[in-house]
């Protein structure tokens, strides 16, 4: 079935409003300038998405795992969200998933308390509404785990804080006195992660055009989720091409994949066997090599991992396909491969299940 994403984002761009509004009409008391985290650089495959829908823009990190030493019993991933509001301000959104073996909804209004490394207590009300379809999933060391799903609102001056360094934070997971998770970071786990994420979100400019409704279906099976990016027409030089990306999510294992489609029209047809070599020469004069994964005629078919989807949307020079009927070859010269697949990847971040 296809789903219609902007009730979606609609809904949580109204989320940030009130939760933006609320907070702003809270007196806030005169604090000292927060200390700067030390420099890092940025690692751009770090970013998850970067999207404007709605004049709000949305710019979010990977999640990092974040475990606080050896035995620590609530490990949790950590993500940052940067949202732009239509007036020019802005805010971050934290998310935490906490890996446990029993499902837990977090209520909304329950808070999470953090102390950072200057001593400087900060604090924030859950704002995610209570779900109740989560599933487990088989982690990496074959166990079955949830994860539990929080998200707090933080502002600039605040986020810098906790980048420079995190030492406790205390997460309120239900209204009872005992339902709390407690945890310390000897190390500065957190706030090493959060750095990253910062850092990153930081580097990249945030988007001016519209990203518009680029969802062609959206399927929800028993066991996975599939999205289907809508064709983009493209035409080159010697040749015209449609280009789909498509995204698979498995339950099972809370895993994704990435199919990139596209058909190639010339003078003639080409036969292209399964294994035959696909290049793309990247924007700073690499080689991204990637191969045929079925027997088709005039169409492409690849499976890159996210990040080389990543690379590819931020610049591609040319696309070479050996086929059995010779070599295509087309050379974009003003990026035009890489806007198209950018447009269709943050397109199926904003319905993924991740």
């Amino acid at each position: 079935m296809k789903k219609n994403i902007l009730p979606l984002i609609a809904s949580l761009s109204l989320a940030f409003i009130s939760c933006t509004l609320a907070a702003q009409n809270v007196k806030r008391a005169a604090t000292s300038k927060p200390a700067a985290f030390a420099a890092t650089v940025p690692d751009l495959n770090m970013i998850r998405h970067n999207y404007k829908y709605n004049q709000y823009t949305y710019t979010g990190s990977e999640r990092l795992l974040v475990t606080a030493g050896k035995g620590n019993p609530h490990p949790f991933y950590v993500k940052l969200d940067l949202v732009g509001f239509p007036d020019g301000s802005d805010a971050y959104l934290m998310e935490l998933d906490f890996v446990s073996r029993t499902s837990v909804n977090i209520p909304k209004d329950v808070k999470m308390t953090v102390m950072s490394s200057s001593g400087k207590i900060m604090s924030s009300k859950q704002m995610s509404s209570e779900t109740t379809d989560k599933h487990a999933f088989t982690a990496d060391d074959g166990s079955k785990v949830f994860w539990n799903k929080a998200k707090y609102l933080f502002f600039a001056e605040d986020m810098n804080r906790m980048a420079a360094g995190v030492k406790h934070i205390d997460v309120a997971t239900g209204w009872g006195p005992d339902e709390y998770v407690s945890i310390s970071f000897e190390n500065d786990e957190l706030g090493q992660a959060l750095k990253k994420e910062l850092s990153a979100i930081k580097s990249v400019k945030r988007p001016v055009q519209e990203i518009g409704d680029n969802i062609a279906q959206y399927a929800d099976r028993f066991g996975s989720t599939t999205i289907v990016s809508k064709p983009i027409r493209l035409e080159g030089k010697r040749f015209s091409f449609n280009v789909s990306l498509n995204y698979l999510y498995y339950k099972d294992t809370n895993k994704e994949d990435y199919d990139l489609n596209f058909t190639i029209k010339g003078k003639r047809d080409y036969d292209i066997p399964v294994d035959s070599p696909v290049i793309f020469e990247l924007a700073d004069g690499t080689l991204m090599n990637l191969k045929q994964e079925k027997d088709d005629r005039n169409a492409v078919h690849c499976y890159p991992t996210v990040n080389q989807v990543k690379v590819l949307a931020r610049g591609v020079r040319s696309l070479q396909v050996e086929t059995s009927d010779g070599i295509v070859k087309e050379v974009f010269a003003a990026g035009e491969f890489s806007k198209l697949l950018d447009k269709q990847y943050n397109s199926l971040q904003t319905v993924s299940p991740l």
